[in-house]
């Protein structure tokens, strides 16, 4: 399948190897090869050389999830949400495989009850991602953190928040850093958020970069300064943040810090 789908040794042909990563995925769990189930769905997903089919995606991402392959889980709520599928439809698959110890699948489950309009699946989410971040997981007590600091299926508690979101942090989660410093910002303390945002930033976080450029673009937390704003927007684009592009592209467009161009 993979000579197929680069063309090594014989002639490029992604529709070929797409059926051959299926078939190598749907195998028995003896002979499964999971990275074909990956491959399959990102191929599907994306449009890679063959028609664009997400409920295709999704049933392959559940496949790879089901026999804990890495990095496929977290794309199953989403699918089977473009896909307009219901919760059930995946929760048992993401259930069994957050059972047999993958971590990965509990974030998964979680995730899909947090876009539940019911409270009782948020709580269902926050229940899960406590458990998770009790068995010492920095994902588990990052999104736990979340769902307190906005109040999602469990009382608000934004110093219940802080305190994990810190923890977690201090052991070096960068995306810890940035939640705290969000969440610090939310509340009015712009200088302690910026001290988050810049230790997320310097480790190459790029919506941080973009926070810190914003604060000292609207001297908040920080004296006013448009040149360490543009230097902070231009860092986070090249780091990837749409955000940062955006605002990057407005500074130029109005003169502002840089040339007009």
């Amino acid at each position: 399948a993979n000579m197929h789908y680069a063309g090594a040794g014989t002639p490029k042909n992604p529709v070929k190897a797409l059926e051959l990563y299926k078939k190598a995925c749907e195998g028995n769990a003896k002979e499964l090869f999971t990275e074909s189930c990956t491959k399959w769905g990102k191929m599907v997903a994306t449009g890679d050389g063959v028609p664009k089919d997400i409920k295709d995606a999704l049933k392959a991402y559940l496949r790879a999830c089901e026999y804990k392959r890495e990095d496929s889980c977290r794309f199953v709520p989403t699918y089977n949400a473009e896909a307009g599928g219901k919760l059930a439809d995946i929760t048992r698959t993401l259930d069994d495989s957050c059972k047999a110890g993958f971590e990965e699948a509990c974030h998964a489950y979680a995730d899909a009850h947090t876009q539940s309009n019911s409270e009782s699946d948020r709580r269902v989410a926050y229940e899960t991602f406590e458990k998770s971040c009790n068995r010492k997981n920095d994902v588990g007590c990052i999104r736990q953190a979340d769902l307190l600091a906005f109040g999602r299926g469990v009382t608000k508690d934004v110093d219940r928040a802080e305190k994990l979101y810190k923890t977690q942090c201090e052991g070096g989660y960068l995306y810890a850093c940035t939640g705290l410093g969000s969440l610090l910002l939310a509340n009015k303390k712009a200088e302690q958020a910026v001290a988050y945002y810049k230790r997320a930033c310097e480790g190459g976080l790029s919506d941080a970069c973009n926070g810190i450029g914003f604060q000292y673009y609207t001297a908040n937390g920080v004296r006013w300064d448009i040149t360490a704003a543009v230097g902070y927007f231009l860092k986070s684009c090249e780091l990837g943040s749409l955000s940062g592009c955006g605002n990057v592209g407005e500074m130029y467009r109005y003169g502002i810090g840089v040339k007009l161009d």
